[in-house]
C-alpha cells in the first residue's frame, strides 16, 4: 500500500493581537513571549517526527514559529506567499466589538457569508482559497510519502481544510477552529472498503502523541457511531470524548497506567443511559407513520418496565455495536484504535461525572499507531465457532 503523506497544518504562535483578539490579517505583527513558548513546546512534541520539510507564510509570526519547529530537524525554511493570512482591509488592528460598532453593515454581511464578502481593502475567503490551496497541493505533490510541517494562519488553514474536507466554505468559521501552535493534520491514503477495514483492524497500544485529530474528523467518527443499531431505536449510547490532557492523565492513573489513554489522539468512554427507554420515548419514532408510533411507543415501556437486567443488557449490546462501528470507521479514516476495559470503572465514572442512571460499557482509544500489533496469538478455526442450525 502506498505510504501515507502527512501534512501538519500549523497555526503560528500567539501574538499581542491574538491575546487582545484583534484582527491581525496582513499586519506583520511579531510573536509574543507566550507565542515563542508555544512554538518551543510544539517543536518538542514534533522533534521525533521524521519531518522532511518546513514551509511557512513569509509573515514574521509564521517565519519565527516555523524556524523554532525546523531547528531540531536541521531544516531550512521554505517560504510561500500563498500561505499568508487573509487580509481584513480596514478592519486590521480592531477588536471584533470595535469592528462591529464602526462597520455594522460589513459585520452583518461577513457573518452571513465570509467566503464571498470582503471588507474594504480586504480579501474574500474565496480569494484566499484560490491562492492557498494550490500551494498545499504543490507541497503534497513534492513530498509524497513524507511528513511536512506547514506554518500558516488560522483563517487560511480553515479555508484550505474546508475545501479539502468538503465543508460548506461559508461556514468555515463555525465548523473549524485552531489554537495557536496547534497542528491540524491532513492525510492522503487509498480508500478502504468495509471488509478490508475488518481484516486490518487490530488493537493498537502505541500512538503518536503529537498527532491531533481535527474537530471535523472527530465529528465524522462520532456521527458514524450514531448510525449503529439499537433496540426500539432508543439510542441508549452516550459518548464521552475526552480531549482535556489533565482528564486523560486522571483516567490513565486508574487504567493501569496504559499509555494509549494519554497518547492516542482521542479517548472515547462509551456510556449508556439505562433509563433512556422511559425518557420521552415518542421522540425515537417521531418521524414514523402514526400507526407505527401508536404500536411501538407503548411497547417500549411494556418491554423494559421493572426489568433491570434487560435494561442493562440492552445498554451493553448497544454500546458494543457502536464501539465496533467506531473502530471500523476509524480504520477506514486511516486511524488505529484499541478497545479497553482494563480500568477502574467506578473511578472513571467519578472523573467524567457519570449520571446515576448511566453505565460505562468500555473505552476506545483512537489515533495514529506507531507500532504494529502482535501477530494474532491464537485464532480459533471456522469450524470451532460457526455452528450450522444447532449445537
Amino acid at each position: 500500500m502506498p505510504a501515507i503523506t502527512r501534512l501538519y497544518l500549523i497555526r503560528h504562535g500567539a501574538t499581542v493581537l491574538t491575546a487582545e483578539d484583534r484582527f491581525a490579517g496582513s499586519t506583520n505583527v511579531q510573536l509574543s513571549d507566550e507565542g515563542r513558548a508555544q512554538a518551543a513546546a510544539l517543536a518538542e512534541r514534533l522533534k521525533n517526527v521524521p519531518i522532511s520539510a518546513v514551509y511557512a507564510s513569509p509573515m514574521d509570526r509564521t517565519v519565527e514559529t516555523a524556524g523554532i519547529i525546523a531547528n531540531p530537524h536541521g531544516l531550512e525554511l521554505l517560504h510561500r506567499e500563498g500561505l499568508k493570512e487573509i487580509s481584513h482591509g480596514h478592519w486590521e488592528g480592531l477588536t471584533r466589538q470595535e469592528m462591529t460598532a464602526a462597520f455594522p453593515e460589513e459585520a452583518a454581511a461577513w457573518d452571513e457569508d465570509p467566503y464571498t464578502f470582503a471588507p474594504e481593502g480586504g480579501e474574500t475567503g474565496l480569494q484566499v482559497t484560490a491562492r492557498a490551496l494550490p500551494v498545499i497541493m504543490d507541497i503534497f505533490q513534492a513530498h509524497r510519502g513524507q511528513h511536512v510541517a506547514i506554518v500558516s494562519h488560522k483563517a487560511t488553514i480553515r479555508l484550505v481544510l474546508s475545501s479539502l474536507l468538503g465543508f460548506d466554505p461559508r461556514r468555515y468559521r463555525d465548523n473549524l477552529d485552531q489554537s495557536p501552535c496547534a497542528p491540524q493534520f491532513t492525510k492522503t491514503k487509498p480508500s478502504m472498503n468495509t471488509l478490508e477495514a475488518i481484516a486490518s483492524r487490530r488493537a493498537i497500544k502505541h500512538y503518536d502523541p503529537a498527532h491531533v485529530m481535527t474537530e471535523a474528523e472527530i465529528r465524522q467518527l462520532m456521527e458514524a457511531a450514531m448510525q449503529a443499531p439499537t433496540a426500539f431505536n432508543i439510542q441508549h449510547w452516550r459518548f464521552v470524548t475526552v480531549i482535556d490532557p489533565e482528564v486523560r492523565k486522571q483516567i490513565r492513573a486508574v487504567a493501569w497506567d496504559q499509555a494509549q489513554v494519554t497518547d492516542a489522539s482521542l479517548l472515547i468512554v462509551l456510556c449508556a443511559d439505562k433509563d433512556a427507554w422511559k425518557k420521552d420515548a415518542a421522540r425515537y419514532w417521531k418521524n414514523a407513520p402514526q400507526p407505527v408510533q401508536d404500536f411501538l411507543v407503548p411497547a417500549i415501556g411494556t418491554y423494559y418496565e421493572g426489568k433491570d437486567q434487560v435494561q442493562r443488557d440492552e445498554c451493553m449490546r448497544s454500546c458494543g455495536l457502536a464501539g465496533m462501528t467506531i473502530m471500523l470507521a476509524a480504520k477506514a479514516m486511516g486511524y488505529d484504535s484499541c478497545p479497553m476495559d482494563g480500568f477502574d470503572f467506578d473511578a472513571v465514572a467519578r472523573i467524567i461525572k457519570l449520571p446515576e442512571d448511566h453505565v460505562i460499557s468500555f473505552m476506545i482509544a483512537v489515533g495514529k499507531g506507531t507500532q504494529p500489533a502482535w501477530p494474532k496469538p491464537g485464532q480459533l478455526s471456522y469450524d470451532d465457532v460457526v455452528i450450522r442450525d444447532a449445537f
